[in-house]
């Protein structure tokens, strides 16, 4: 192959690949069939998008994304849902932290955020950490001066 065909190979797969970064993510459906978790494009000129879900008989959108769910790295975000349809896990980077994971049941009408597994979480490790700095104080002899 001469080199302007290598040449030419290279850059359709470069593009091909660039091209494949850039679509749209798949949809999800839900186990039932009754929803669809979808990215939305952001408008022209914006580079956010945002995610919603669908109720696919009525076309009626039931959820929309968090607002720190929508920002450049939301084509990363995954959605799991619960094989009754009725909760969907959403793990995603919220702005510049950490991925965070938050769990979403239908009341009905919407998807209503369950309580924040970090807020449980940290609590849990601060009476955790609580119990173990008491255990150690315990440990320390009677004549140190610092252990109150």
């Amino acid at each position: 192959m001469s080199l302007p065909c290598r040449l030419a190979a290279i850059c359709l797969l470069v593009s091909a690949a660039v091209c494949r970064a850039e679509q749209s993510p798949a949809a999800i459906t839900s186990p039932d069939g009754k929803f669809v978790f979808q990215f939305v494009e952001p408008d022209e000129g914006a580079v956010i998008g945002r995610w919603k879900i669908v109720e696919k008989e009525k076309g009626k959108t039931v959820w929309k994304s968090p607002d720190d769910a929508n920002v450049t790295w939301v084509r990363g975000t995954q959605c799991l849902w619960s094989p009754d349809s009725m909760q969907f896990a959403l793990n995603y980077q919220a702005g510049s932290r950490y991925e965070v994971t938050q769990i979403y049941r239908f009341d009905g009408k919407t998807f209503v955020a369950l309580p924040s597994f970090e807020s449980l979480l940290a609590a849990r490790l601060d009476e955790i950490k609580g119990r173990q700095l008491r255990e150690l104080v315990a440990k320390l002899p009677p004549s140190f001066s610092e252990k109150e």
